[in-house]
């Protein structure tokens, strides 16, 4: 089942966190994602929620692939979304989905 990226972050169950550094989520990001670097996030777990779908996005999808990982090992409803926000960008030229 193909899930995009809007269904991910209009649903309230769901948390979409983009982990790429402040500067580059400035730059762009898509709306309603929240921004937690990766160089920071190990300082902001303990703010994440257990009883929400946490989506990580990251600009290739490496490092939300291996932070997921972990974070499920810790008990989170955790998943990386393929191939990072690369990807991402060209879905969004094709869609209605808006990147600031």
């Amino acid at each position: 089942m193909y899930v995009s990226i809007e269904q991910l972050i209009q649903d309230p169950q769901n948390i979409v966190i983009d982990l790429r550094e402040h500067e580059l989520f400035q730059q762009q990001h898509f709306n309603e994602t929240i921004n937690i670097p990766l160089s920071i996030f190990n300082s902001q777990i303990s703010f994440l929620p257990f009883d929400k779908s946490i989506y990580l996005i990251c600009e290739t999808g490496k490092n939300a692939k291996k932070l997921s990982k972990k974070l499920q090992n810790e008990g989170y409803q955790c998943f990386a979304i393929p191939y990072g926000f690369t990807l991402l960008k060209e879905y969004a030229k094709s869609s209605s989905q808006n990147i600031e």
